[in-house]
């Protein structure tokens, strides 16, 4: 679902410096002024391969826009978050890529604190010493990766990194918050052909958090779902209201194109926008950060949206942010979700609950998320459902045969009047 970096693609992106430094974060900046205070005084400069650490590998899941029980889903990609906020796609070879998305699934590889060497075509300046605004003397490699659309994972086996030298665990800076009050953070972007979603601010303000009356939304089926637990507000620990175009929305204007720009790009691009706007380092105070884009140009759009595992972003194309099955389905990831399959083992085609294939509407009723996600929340991650009335139990029926399990048991939406400790979960086990 995410630009390929492919020749052309490259040579296509390739950025003056009017436009580089019209899309990465502002604290970058910096970078950009030793560049230029380079070329200016013509110094010698090369290119060369240079291995370097990524701040953390974002796994990134989507939600097809034609899903079907017998289709294959998009398999996860990843990204290189750079020292700066930006982040590129990660390429590698076939089985490269297949043993990522392996050691993501069995846990060795976490979303957003994981780290792995990459290979960037950097850009060295020779002359850099000396520089009064740098100390090391030489440009930074995450400068010159803007100028490409990957970086690449080292030829052999994918080596993950969790812990660092001293043996401290690696964290990125991002919680996972499943209770409480969640802030989310809507983002309407304009691009410089003036494309943007349809629907004001006050409308966007309103599928998705209900401000103006609308019944089901995604801030009404969490709260419903977690039986008030988890509730995504736009009342923000900053005072930001001024800037706002509506409650949890803000409006920004992009110089590149959506057309003829990467997705790289233009996250870049919005980051720097809203952080200029708000004065703040993304993802500062929201826990879930909504972006908002007239459409995907390209030969890999074939998804409706998609979102960071375990991390904070969501990026939606055309009107499937009205969609609260999809906002939820992508706030699933966000929150450390993967697909719900069937008992035919595809990706969507689970449709008991949000992460298969959720209700494809704005007002379609409501739905939440199957046994096994439910489970994860209580006893993976001591949410929601952990503390009572009911129960979510864990029954092994041995190696022999004849042993029963009598018990009653009550459907999750009644979980608020539970009255016996019934379960509402149960995961069985047979023995080894």
């Amino acid at each position: 679902q995410l630009q390929r970096s492919t020749a052309s693609d490259r040579q296509n992106n390739k950025l003056d410096e009017d436009d580089l430094s019209s899309t990465i974060p502002s604290n970058s900046r910096l970078l950009i002024h030793r560049r230029k205070k380079a070329q200016q005084n013509k110094q010698q400069s090369r290119r060369k391969l240079q291995s370097s650490q990524c701040k953390s590998i974002i796994a990134i899941d989507s939600i097809s826009e034609a899903m079907s029980d017998d289709g294959e889903g998009n398999d996860e990609d990843f990204l290189c978050e750079l020292v700066h906020g930006v982040a590129l796609p990660i390429q590698g070879t076939e089985e490269q890529m297949g043993q990522m998305r392996a050691l993501l699934h069995d846990g060795t590889l976490i979303s957003n604190e994981s780290t792995l060497e990459v290979l960037q075509d950097v850009e060295m300046i020779d002359s850099m010493a000396g520089d009064d605004d740098d100390e090391s003397g030489e440009l930074q490699p995450a400068l010159s990766s803007l100028m490409q659309s990957s970086v690449f994972l080292p030829p052999g086996d994918v080596n993950i990194i969790n812990h660092s030298s001293d043996g401290r665990n690696l964290n990125a800076g991002y919680k996972v918050q499943l209770e409480g009050k969640s802030p989310v953070l809507v983002v309407k972007i304009t691009d410089k052909n003036n494309l943007s979603v349809d629907g004001d601010a006050a409308y966007i303000s309103d599928k998705v958090f209900g401000t103006s009356g609308d019944k089901i939304n995604p801030a009404q089926s969490f709260k419903d779902c977690s039986f008030g637990k988890l509730e995504l507000t736009y009342e923000y620990s900053v005072d930001i209201e001024d800037k706002l175009s509506a409650p949890g929305v803000v409006e920004v204007n992009i110089p590149i194109s959506f057309q003829s720009s990467s997705q790289s790009e233009i996250r870049a691009a919005t980051q720097q926008a809203v952080e200029e706007k708000l004065g703040l380092d993304l993802p500062g105070p929201f826990q879930h950060v909504l972006f908002l884009a007239e459409d995907c140009y390209g030969d890999d759009c074939g998804w409706a949206a998609y979102a960071y595992i375990n991390g904070w972003l969501q990026y939606y194309k055309r009107d499937n942010y009205l969609k609260p099955g999809v906002v939820l389905h992508e706030t699933g990831h966000n929150l450390g979700f993967a697909h719900s399959g069937g008992t035919n083992r595809k990706t969507y085609s689970d449709h008991t609950g949000l992460m298969g294939n959720p209700l494809w509407g704005d007002d379609k009723g409501k739905m939440c998320f199957n046994p096994a996600k439910n489970y994860q929340l209580a006893i993976g991650n001591n949410a929601w459902y952990n503390d009572g009335p009911g129960e979510i139990l864990t029954w092994d029926s041995g190696e022999d045969g004849g042993t029963v399990l009598e018990t009653k048991m009550v459907g999750i939406a009644e979980f608020d009047k539970i009255t016996d400790n019934n379960p509402v979960v149960i995961k069985l086990e047979t023995g080894e």
